[in-house]
């Protein structure tokens, strides 16, 4: 086979081969950025998938630290409820206690009146006695 080719048509093929590898190197490096960015794209995926997890993680923490606070307000307002119905019981065995302890102190007062007038009489009914039976 006769090799027809002319140097035009060799420059030709060369210019074209030329541009074809010119494209290809281009389009490789659109590739390679492409992957450089779907890597880096994957990666902030992966991060704000576990930051979504944790955040949900901690809404759940939260979620039961509120119910566990509300809980324990609960037993809180009961145990000042009780304490104060306990303080009201207690106050009112006091002031029955306190009522009781003034009426015996007066009552201990007007006996121990009553004791020293008597004693005052007995004193004098001996004395008079004595004197009489120094007379005689």
């Amino acid at each position: 086979v006769p090799d027809t080719r002319t140097i035009a048509d060799l420059v030709q093929l060369r210019k074209t081969i030329s541009s074809e590898i010119d494209a290809l190197e281009k389009v490789e490096a659109s590739y390679y950025l492409k992957c450089d960015e779907r890597i880096e794209a994957e990666q902030e995926f992966q991060r704000t998938t576990e930051a979504l997890r944790q955040a949900k993680i901690n809404a759940d923490s939260a979620l039961m630290a509120e119910k566990r606070a509300r809980q324990a307000l609960k037993a809180a307002q009961e145990l000042v409820g009780s304490t104060r119905a306990a303080l009201d019981d207690q106050n009112a065995v006091f002031s029955e206690t306190e009522a009781e302890f003034l009426q015996s102190v007066e009552e201990a007062e007007k006996l121990g009146h009553a004791l020293e007038r008597r004693q005052e009489r007995v004193r004098k009914a001996l004395r008079r006695k004595e004197e009489a039976m120094l007379r005689g």
